[in-house]
């Protein structure tokens, strides 16, 4: 089962999950669109495959207005995996994304939109992984690592396509971890 709370330590269960490899990532940067533009963004899930590499296919399963049950395949060609998540949506503010399946033991993404401006946006991004322990652990560190790093430059790009703005302050990202 999917649990929307948010963990603050892992616990073990058994021994195996003792060497789970955790990862995490958190990044903002202000964007010249509305809150409820980049909210419906992130939401679109089935578009990922169309602008995020490592994203291969995006089932939805079931959606209603503040949840969408969704399969995904994730990964590059020598490694591709399947994820069964649940996105949980407070628009135009908030969503939230728990996944388990493949080699995740837990994965969450976490979305939040602010207005700083009539025409700029805040997005946080941050991004908590536990991964199973496995020969596919490393390749995994490796692609989370890549697609966590780069998700809000394709969700910035994917904006400009989508809203045609020219500029975006590139300048205005900000990382930590």
């Amino acid at each position: 089962m999917i649990a929307f709370e948010k963990h603050n330590a892992i616990e073990p269960v058994d021994a195996s999950c003792k060497l789970q490899q955790s990862s995490s990532h958190y990044e903002e940067i202000n964007l010249p669109y509305s809150v409820k533009q980049l909210f419906d963004l992130v939401a679109d899930i089935e578009r990922y495959p169309d602008f995020l590499p490592g994203w291969k296919s995006v089932k939805i399963n079931k959606s209603d207005q503040n949840k969408i049950y969704v399969t995904q395949e994730l990964g590059f060609p020598l490694f591709v995996f399947t994820v069964d998540s649940v996105a949980k949506l407070d628009r135009p503010h908030h969503l939230f994304i728990a996944a388990e399946g493949g080699p995740f033991q837990r994965l969450e993404i976490d979305w939040y939109f602010k207005s700083i401006s009539s025409s700029i946006s805040q997005v946080s991004l941050s991004i908590e992984m536990d991964a199973y322990p496995g020969p596919q652990q490393s390749l995994l560190q490796q692609f989370l690592n890549y697609a966590a790093g780069s998700l809000l430059v394709y969700f910035e790009r994917r904006a400009k396509d989508i809203y045609r703005i020219k500029n975006t302050p590139e300048s205005n990202r900000r990382k930590g971890e």
